[in-house]
């Protein structure tokens, strides 16, 4: 992947990353943290909302690109959907409003990823990620651990 920040921002600003990483397997996750070492990198998603420096970014960079969505239960007349983080925030309405489910359609054409839209509480018309938010799967760099954040826990305001 080429490591000039600017190729991968959607105002094509940036200079070079000391090193650029792709994510877009969620299976090789493990080995994409071992070769990120014990830096704490920055991650970037479709790369809007982002003003990088000409100078570049002195340590790694996670490019997220994971892709999917899926659908299940969860009681009742209720879903939940979940959404790897590298998704476009307009994908995840887009599919929502296909499957006749409502609740985040007035997300539609925020850019970005849906993994940058809790980090930012997305939203738009009065409607607002954490409205609809039921939990979060991350990784904290510092544990070296995955977490499951519930919404409760995000301090959205």
């Amino acid at each position: 992947m080429n490591g000039l920040l600017a190729h991968h921002t959607t105002l094509r600003l940036g200079g070079p990353a000391e090193t650029l990483f792709p994510h877009a397997d969620p299976a090789s996750w493990p080995d994409l943290v071992q070769a990120v070492g014990d830096q704490q990198p920055a991650v970037l998603g479709g790369g809007s909302n982002i003003l990088a420096a000409d100078a570049g970014y002195p340590g790694p960079v996670i490019r997220m690109t994971t892709r999917g969505i899926s659908v299940c239960p969860a009681g009742g007349d209720d879903v939940e959907v979940t959404a790897q983080a590298g998704e476009p925030l307009n994908s995840v309405v887009g599919y929502t409003v296909s499957a006749g489910l409502s609740g985040i359609e007035y997300l539609g054409g925020i850019p970005g990823t849906i993994g940058a839209a809790p980090v930012q509480n997305a939203g738009a018309y009065g409607q607002q990620i954490a409205d609809r938010l039921v939990s979060l799967t991350v990784w904290d760099w510092q544990t070296r651990r995955r977490q499951r954040l519930r919404a409760a826990n995000c301090e959205f305001g």
